[in-house]
């Protein structure tokens, strides 16, 4: 059985290729949004799971449901609160929000956000997850 990660060498490779493309966007006077999205990419691939692989690139979509609450509002603050503590891209919808990053990250700020959400009651979330969507900043022809 195959799986999504890469291989020690192949990490060491795409390293060494953000090492190349910052050091080049050194002679631009406006690299700034290229740099973000090697800083981005250069934290996908530094993390590691427990188990000593490679941590996984991923995207969710999660709706929050506080149930039978005086506001929605604080649950839904503090969630995407908890998404920027865990250092994920978070693009907030009318109906969703999408978050980006590890699947480390993804799977434990998850966890934190509805453990937050039950201490202010009863409470739905869903969520999706994917590691072949595109994410939000790839542009796909």
């Amino acid at each position: 059985m195959t799986d999504n990660f890469f291989r020690n060498e192949e990490i060491d490779d795409i390293k060494q290729k953000i090492r190349e493309i910052r050091s080049a966007c050194l002679d631009y006077d406006d690299a700034g949004p290229i740099l973000n999205q090697l800083d981005q990419l250069q934290s996908l691939i530094g993390k590691k799971t427990e188990d000593g692989r490679n941590a996984l690139g991923v995207s969710a979509q999660v709706s929050l449901y506080p149930l039978r609450q005086k506001s929605l509002t604080p649950a839904i603050n503090e969630a995407l609160d908890i998404f920027k503590q865990y250092n994920l891209e978070v693009k907030m919808g009318s109906m969703s929000t999408l978050i980006v990053g590890t699947d480390i990250q993804i799977w434990e700020s998850l966890k934190a956000v509805f453990n937050a959400a039950t201490r202010y009651g009863e409470t739905v979330m869903m969520v999706t997850i994917s590691n072949a969507c595109p994410l939000p900043s790839t542009k796909v022809d």
